[in-house]
């Protein structure tokens, strides 16, 4: 399997170099195809491009990643993993306030997700989400999705325990609103001129306060 567990090694036949050099090589290819995608877009990116970039040959290329879809994939995946220990620390120190932390949740995964990877890959993740449940860019959307739903739910969680949240309140419900709301307002900021703080300002932040309204206890009153 590949190192993410999503993708397979390569076509029959080919050779397989050692993973310590896989891992580098492969590590220079998503590197150049990410420059190319920001740059060039992802529709007019090549393999053979790719591998210019990254100093190899375009057999390595499709001996690792097979399509440039794999590729593209790989490359949320690796951003993913960079962007976890920031959503780590944030859930350590989340606010008192549950309208003003689940806020600056959103806040931060929307620009988290612009930071990682530009407006034309999140074109074709959101894309695929609503149009194409049999791709491999809709599993890796839902992928995603499921682990920020974890993560609502621990922060959740967390506030109702504070006796913050209702106990009337469905949880999961909630957790999963909240997706639904923050990825609108990342496809309204995709396709806008608007940065990140912005987009959020204007759609992201007031989408939050209508969804929680209601829902939050106020300190020192009974949930």
């Amino acid at each position: 399997m590949h190192a993410y567990g999503l993708l397979s090694d390569g076509p029959a036949g080919l050779t397989t170099p050692p993973r310590s050099s896989r891992n580098h090589k492969e590590s220079e290819v998503l590197d150049a195809a990410e420059l190319l995608f920001q740059t060039q877009g992802y529709e007019s990116t090549k393999i053979e491009a790719i591998a210019v970039e990254a100093s190899v040959a375009s057999a390595t290329v499709y001996n690792y990643f097979e399509t440039k879809n794999n590729i593209f994939l790989s490359i949320i995946l690796r951003h993913l993993e960079a962007a976890l220990p920031e959503r780590r620390r944030f859930m350590r120190a989340l606010p008192d306030d549950p309208v003003a932390g689940i806020i600056a949740f959103e806040n931060m995964l929307a620009e988290q997700a612009l930071r990682f990877l530009g407006r034309d890959s999140w074109k074709i993740i959101l894309t695929a989400k609503l149009l194409d449940d049999q791709s491999a860019a809709y599993r890796t959307a839902r992928r995603l999705d499921t682990l920020i739903y974890k993560q609502y739910i621990r922060i959740l969680t967390r506030y109702r325990n504070m006796g913050r949240i209702d106990d009337d309140v469905d949880i999961a419900l909630l957790a999963s609103l909240l997706i639904d709301v923050g990825n609108a307002v990342l496809a309204r900021i995709v396709v806008s001129a608007h940065t990140v703080a912005e987009g959020m300002k204007l759609w992201g932040d007031p989408s939050v306060r209508m969804v929680l309204r209601g829902l939050i206890v106020e300190p020192g009153k009974p949930a």
